[in-house]
This record gives structure tokens, C-alpha cells and sequence, in this order.
């Protein structure tokens, strides 16, 4: 290629940074002055290789014929003291985006992405005159040090075109026609493959003093990451594309699906560069006056199918949550636990005790409940029931079991002890990436009026952010019963499954022909009964093993508990092995097949290391 088009974008030269001055051998004569001392000055510092950028080049053609590149030396020094002349540096202008990398190891040493210039190879220093080298004991020194040489280095070049749009896809899509047709750029145009053998830079106009600008990237095909075609000498420039423009040949007019064209072009765009993959792209469907309406409007199901999954792969934080906000969703809030405290007086009083709202509890280690509204203890009695909520939202605070809120914050006369007789429940913690990513993907099935499965399975989602199993089924026509198990495999309580068939038949969830109720997973119990014995040659890390296989078995557990999910004993042995174990002796559990509804729970767990053991 290099004999048949001025565009170069990758070259490799020497530098070899200016030698410095040698210092100078010499002694102060004048009359009057039998013996004058050593004056040698110093030699001058070698000259620096920099780089800088030039707006006006484009290409690399400079570096075609010129290969070795010497700055100066410095000048030697003189007598009297006289300093030798510094080397001016040696300036070597590139275009804008050339990387220079070290040519034997292939590492990055400058990226000349703005016109900060770089200094690449750096001069020697000048050396010491005899000046220097005077003592007592040796007065009349008849040597200099020489002038250090510079350094000495083989660098790669390479130019990585920068721009803000790149057009990539298969040859003889269109890309130059559509570059000639939006900015004032005139690429060879022709109706064969690999016309376009440079890349083309373009300047598109959006509007007074609003421009960007666009490159037309050399036709990539199959095996362009590995160097097929000229991938690897036009790869690289993609990289710096901010986004990238996917032109996509609809009709199949080169005997290819348009489907496995976008496809294979972004295998190739991953294999070279990882960060490729992520960046953003508009897939551009052309030569559509070809086409079917059948072809256009299958391609264009695709993309859009396509787009919803990369986008909802690589979106987090705020932008999954701009994300979200196209299809009307936001992101659940953390919630407050509830439960029920009991007020306790010292004694019956003649008239009523008051319980402001806001009356703060809380729990030996330091979890705080307020009251939510006013209460108080009845004339005659002892007692009242309140309602208190967590004062700081998340799921720490659900779970406290009944008893542990038992500290009055706020003092109130008469009142003697505090006490929740309940377990606290409801506390959540701000939906997390993951849940929301998945009611985003569930999301267009709501729109339906025909109560699909994943309509009901986004609304329970969205009901609570702790969902993390649910089945849909629906026995006979117009009959549906949601089961639902929270994180950690805790099935919800009665209250709480009120709560959601209430939630689903609300008028514009369920349609109006369903019966909607949130029933109980039937829970199948199963034991866990082994010994596993380790290997004699890891016995120093037997106790590690042992512990690995502990949370084996712990992950076990967790793996097992999903509804409809076998009881599989084989991936119980899998997991002891892999944790380290040579030999597993199962016991239990058995092959037990689970229904959609049911829910295996473990029973018993029995694991026994049965010792060390030879090969």
C-alpha cells in the first residue's frame, strides 16, 4: 500500500540525542602568574529530540525517507572557565493523534493527542573541566571527564486519526458516498471493493459555528483484527472515534445477511480493542432503494432489539436511570422497616399518658425507631401498642427481632419499660443496577392488556426491590397466582402476600378477566450428608480447605433454593471438589425433581472431614 498512496500512518526511525561537550583540559597563564590553576570549563549539554504537533500534516510521508534523526552535540569547554555552547534541541514535527512507541517493546511513550510538546530522547550532559578535579593534594589535574552521550532510542510512529465520527463496516456499503454527500470530503467512489485504500477526514456542518468532524475508515472485513484486508493498518484509527457510524448494506446486495455483516464487524472491532465493543454506535441501513420492505423492516426489528440489550449491558448509575426514564420507570427508593413497640407505665393513672409522635427507641446497639403518630396509654391502663418506623432507611434495619428495641431515647413521665413485640420488617435499600436493569427489560410487556407472564413478573418487581424469584402460573383460564421468594430464600409473610395480590389487582395492573392471588411456594425438604477427605500431598493447607469447603456447602444452599430448581446432588459434589476435597462420599441429598411452585429448603447438614489420604 505504502507504494501507491502519500498517506503513511506508520513508520519507525532512530534518535539519538546530542552528545554533550567534553570539558576542557586547561591552566590560567599571565604574566606575573608563575603557576596559575586548572580553568578547563565545563562542556555544553547535548541537544534534546522533541516532538511537537503540527496542524498542517496530515500523514507520516516524512518519515518514508528520512529514518535517522541526530540532534547536536554540545560545545566543548574552554579555558578560563568558559562554558561550552548548550546544543540547540532538535524539534520534529508530526501530525495531531501519532503515538510514539518504543519499537522493541511496543510500549506507549507519548500520545501526541493535543500540541503540549514531548521530549522523547534526551541530550548528554557536558562534562566536568579540569577545574573540578582540583584538591591540595593534587593541584594541577591534566585530565577533563567527556561530555555524556545522548540517548539513544528506535521508535515507532503511528497515526491515529482523530476524529469524532467514525464510518466503519463491511467494503462497498456506501461509506464514502455517504462521507462525499455530508461534509465537502471527495473520496473515490466506485462500485468495487477496497476503493477506498486511506482514510478520509470529512467536516460536517450542523450550523453556524457548530461543526464535527467524520472519517471514513477503509473497508473492514472478517478477520481484520488479526491483520485480514487492511485491518490492522486502519484498526487503530477507529479508536479514537468518539462514536462510531455502522453502515450496514440492507439488501444483501454482495451476497450477504446485513444481520451477520454488523455482527462479524463488531467481533472484529472487539477482538482488536475491548473498549471498542463499548463504544456507541448509530447503525446506518443503507442501500434500502434495493431492498425489500420485508428486509428493511426485519433489520430494523434487530437493531432496536439489539440497542435495548447493549445499552442495558453497559448502562449504570445515571445513566441506567436516564435509561429507565424512557419507558417510565424510576428507581425504588430505600424504605423504612415498621414494627409494633409496647409502651409499658410504672403504674394505672386516673387520666390518659401521652406518647408524642416522634418518640425516639431503639435497640441495644444503636438502631433508632421513631413513633409515627400520636398514641396514648388509656386512663386505668398500662399499656399501649405504637407503630414506630426506622430512622434511617435500608434493609439493616429489618429483621430485629421482637424484644431487642427495648431502650427509651425520649424520656416520657410514668413510662417504665419499652419493648417491640414484633419482629421489624419492610426495610429496604435503594433499588440496586441489577434490579433495575432487569424491570427496564421487563418493562415493554406491561403495555399489554392480555396479562402476560412478564407483565406480571415486572410488577412484582416493582413492588419490592428484595423480589429475587417469582413464578407466574395460571391453572385454568382467568386464574392467576403469583409465588414470590425475597433475597436470602425467606419466603414473604401472609401480611406481606396480601399486600402484593392487593398491589396486582389494582385497575391498571391486572385486566379485568384475571383473578389474581399471591399464594405460598410449597417448601421441599432435603438433608445434606457427606465426608470428604483431603489429599495427602495438601495437608500444610488442610485447614484452609476445609473452611473452603464449608462456604462450598453454604453456596450450595443458596444455589439450591429457587423454585422450580432439581435438588441435584451432583453439583453438591462439584462444589466440595472444586473447594479443594480429593474424595466426596454423598449421603444425601437425593435426585429429587421440583415442581415451578415449590421451593427446596434444607433440613439437616451433616459434613464430616474424614482425614488426610494418599493418591
Amino acid at each position: 500500500m505504502a507504494a501507491q498512496t502519500n498517506f503513511i500512518d506508520i513508520a519507525t526511525i532512530w534518535l539519538h540525542a546530542g552528545k554533550g561537550g567534553d570539558g576542557a583540559v586547561s591552566f590560567h597563564r599571565e604574566k606575573f602568574v608563575a603557576a596559575g590553576g586548572p580553568d578547563g570549563g565545563d562542556g555544553g549539554r547535548g541537544g534534546d529530540i522533541i516532538f511537537v504537533v503540527d496542524d498542517h500534516l496530515s500523514t507520516l510521508m516524512d518519515f518514508r525517507y528520512k529514518r535517522k534523526y541526530v540532534a547536536p552535540e554540545g560545545g566543548k569547554g574552554g579555558a578560563s572557565l568558559c562554558h561550552g555552547k548548550n546544543a540547540e534541541n532538535l524539534v520534529i514535527k508530526v501530525p495531531l493523534g501519532t503515538v510514539i512507541k518504543d519499537a522493541e517493546s511496543g510500549l506507549v511513550i507519548a500520545d501526541l493527542s493535543d500540541h503540549t510538546p514531548v521530549t522523547i530522547a534526551k541530550g548528554g550532559r557536558g562534562g566536568y573541566g579540569n577545574a573540578h578535579f582540583a584538591t591540595p593534594t593534587r593541584q594541577i589535574p591534566k585530565f577533563a571527564k567527556p561530555g555524556m552521550p545522548g540517548e539513544d532510542i528506535q521508535v515507532t510512529l503511528e497515526l491515529k486519526l482523530i476524529a469524532d465520527v467514525g464510518l466503519i463496516g463491511f467494503p462497498n456499503v456506501g461509506k464514502s458516498t455517504l462521507i462525499s454527500t455530508i461534509s465537502a470530503a471527495k473520496p473515490k467512489i466506485a462500485n468495487y471493493h477496497f476503493t477506498t485504500l486511506v482514510p478520509t477526514l470529512g467536516v460536517v456542518s450542523v450550523g453556524e459555528g457548530a461543526s464535527f468532524v467524520c472519517a471514513d475508515i477503509p473497508g473492514l472485513i472478517e478477520g481484520a483484527s488479526e491483520g485480514i484486508g487492511l485491518g490492522h493498518d486502519f484498526l487503530r484509527h477507529v479508536e479514537r472515534c468518539r462514536l462510531l457510524l455502522h453502515v450496514v448494506d440492507v439488501s444483501g446486495s454482495e451476497c450477504r445477511e446485513p444481520v451477520d455483516d454488523f455482527e462479524k464487524i463488531n467481533e472484529e472491532l472487539a477482538k482488536f480493542s475491548p473498549e471498542l465493543a463499548k463504544r456507541p454506535q448509530i447503525v446506518v441501513g443503507n442501500k434500502c432503494d434495493l431492498a425489500t420492505e420485508e428486509q428493511i423492516e426485519d433489520f430494523r426489528k434487530y437493531v432496536e432489539a439489539k440497542g435495548r440489550a447493549e445499552l442495558l449491558k453497559t448502562s449504570t448509575g445515571d445513566a441506567l436511570d436516564a435509561l429507565a426514564a424512557l419507558f417510565g420507570i424510576t428507581r425504588q427508593e430505600a424504605r423504612r422497616a415498621t414494627c409494633i413497640v409496647r409502651f409499658t407505665l410504672s403504674g394505672q393513672r386516673s387520666e390518659p399518658t401521652a406518647i408524642p409522635a416522634g418518640t425516639r427507641v431503639k435497640t441495644q446497639d444503636g438502631k433508632y425507631f421513631n413513633t409515627v403518630d400520636y398514641a396514648e396509654v388509656t386512663a386505668g391502663e398500662l399499656t399501649v401498642d405504637v407503630d414506630v418506623q426506622a430512622e434511617e432507611a435500608g434493609a439493616e434495619s429489618s429483621g430485629i427481632a421482637a424484644g431487642e428495641i427495648d431502650t427509651l431515647v425520649d424520656p416520657i413521665p410514668y413510662v417504665a419499660s419499652v419493648e417491640s413485640i414484633e419482629a421489624s420488617t419492610g426495610g429496604l435499600d435503594i433499588e440496586d443496577d441489577d434490579g433495575l436493569t432487569e424491570r427496564v427489560w421487563l418493562a415493554p410487556s406491561k403495555y399489554s392488556c392480555a396479562g402476560p407472564r412478564d407483565a406480571y413478573a415486572y410488577y412484582v418487581k416493582e413492588w419490592r426491590t428484595d423480589v429475587d424469584d417469582v413464578q407466574i402460573v395460571s391453572p385454568e383460564p382467568c386464574v392467576v397466582h403469583v409465588y414470590v421468594v425475597l433475597d436470602g430464600g425467606v419466603l414473604p409473610t401472609e401480611t406481606e402476600r396480601e399486600e402484593l395480590a392487593a398491589y396486582l389487582n389494582g385497575d391498571t395492573i391486572r385486566p379485568l378477566t384475571d383473578i389474581v392471588s399471591c399464594q405460598a411456594a410449597e417448601e421441599v425438604p432435603y438433608d445434606i450428608s457427606l465426608t470428604y477427605w483431603i489429599a495427602s500431598r495438601d495437608q500444610k493447607s488442610a485447614g484452609t480447605i476445609q473452611a473452603q469447603v464449608e462456604a462450598a456447602v453454604d453456596a450450595y444452599e443458596s444455589w439450591q433454593r429457587k423454585m422450580g430448581r432439581d435438588i441435584n446432588p451432583t453439583e453438591l459434589v462439584y462444589r466440595v471438589r472444586a473447594a479443594g476435597a480429593k474424595r466426596v462420599k454423598l449421603t444425601a441429598p437425593a435426585d429429587i425433581v421440583i415442581e415451578k411452585t415449590q421451593l427446596p429448603k434444607r433440613n439437616t447438614r451433616t459434613v464430616t472431614y474424614g482425614g488426610l489420604e494418599d493418591d
